[in-house]
């Protein structure tokens, strides 16, 4: 669904479910707006009374090996997605893209709402495509950093909250490379604050109390 305009671009639901669908969307359009800037700085959604939604659109995709897509996005950026994993997941509905003849058809359909393949409802969203680049855009010091900074933590909070020695997370802050799993972790935590709400723990000043 295009949210600025309530248009739905792929799928069908039962004429109730479509009004009940329709009618969330038009509620909760600014709070839709204010978790997409939170968790896509990156892609900032610009909203008010007269601006719409900008939602991730796609200007052009290259299927490359090892099923990727190099994908450019309207406004010029340019990321890539490897789909291995999503392909994997989604069982036999998408086992044909395992064919390079089928994988290599890849086209930006939608006016770049999707990216669709020759066969049978073989397409992704722009959106999920999108969430995909982002999750595995390497991860560095600098957004460890402002990681930090945004969230407010001391080395000594974070590297407890990730689970890592003081001496490691000053290596990342330094430029070290990060682990994938703290990579991971990190990602999570910008996109869903519940993490931090169940195991963020602050450090207490002073010493302990005498027993």
């Amino acid at each position: 669904m295009e949210i600025a305009t309530l248009e739905i671009l792929r799928g069908k639901l039962a004429r109730k479910a479509q009004g009940t669908a329709l009618e969330w969307a038009a509620k909760n359009k600014a709070a839709i707006a204010a978790e997409w800037n939170r968790s896509n700085p990156r892609f900032p959604i610009a909203w008010g009374r007269e601006t719409e939604m900008d939602m991730p659109r796609i200007e052009r995709v290259t299927p490359t090996s090892n099923m990727t897509l190099a994908i450019t996005w309207k406004g010029g950026a340019e990321t890539s997605a490897n789909l291995i994993g999503w392909i994997a997941t989604g069982g036999e509905l998408l086992a044909p893209l395992k064919s390079p003849d089928v994988w290599k058809t890849a086209a930006v359909a939608d006016y770049g709402a999707t990216v669709e393949w020759a066969g049978e409802d073989l397409a992704i969203d722009a959106y999920h495509l999108f969430q995909i680049a982002e999750e595995q855009r390497d991860f560095n010091a600098e957004d460890l950093r402002k990681w930090q900074e945004d969230i407010g933590l001391s080395n000594n909070e974070a590297a407890d909250f990730l689970g890592v020695t003081l001496r490691t997370w000053k290596n990342y802050r330094a430029g070290a490379p990060v682990s994938h799993a703290v990579k991971m972790l990190l990602r999570a935590s910008l996109r869903d604050p519940l993490l931090m709400h169940a195991h963020y723990r602050p450090r207490q000043n002073g010493r302990p109390k005498a027993a």
